[in-house]
């Protein structure tokens, strides 16, 4: 599955989008966590973005974000793959992106 944006999105906007502090906050506590804990790890993803439909596209973003990240680490299982796809097509509906 290719992600292409529908958004303008670069580097520099990506750093800016996660700027949030609680974000940065939860991202530095996740670390070194994900392979002894991922599925504490994963709640206190799912517990930071809240609602997908009510949650905001910044958050969006920056969980689809992270979650590449992760992927591209070699960590990938059930749980958080099923997670991702519903954040993905959350983004489709409202335009973000697009699915090839």
């Amino acid at each position: 599955m290719h992600i292409t944006w529908l958004i303008e999105m670069t580097r520099h906007k990506m750093r800016r989008i996660v700027k949030l502090n609680d974000w940065q906050k939860l991202r530095v506590s996740l670390l070194g966590t994900w392979k002894t804990k991922r599925l504490e790890s994963l709640s206190r993803l799912q517990c930071w973005l809240g609602n997908i439909a009510n949650t905001t596209d910044r958050h969006l973003i920056i969980i689809h974000n992270y979650i590449t990240a992760l992927y591209r680490g070699g960590l990938k299982f059930n749980q958080l793959a099923a997670w991702h796809a519903l954040i993905i097509n959350e983004m489709v509906r409202r335009n973000l992106c697009k699915i090839k």
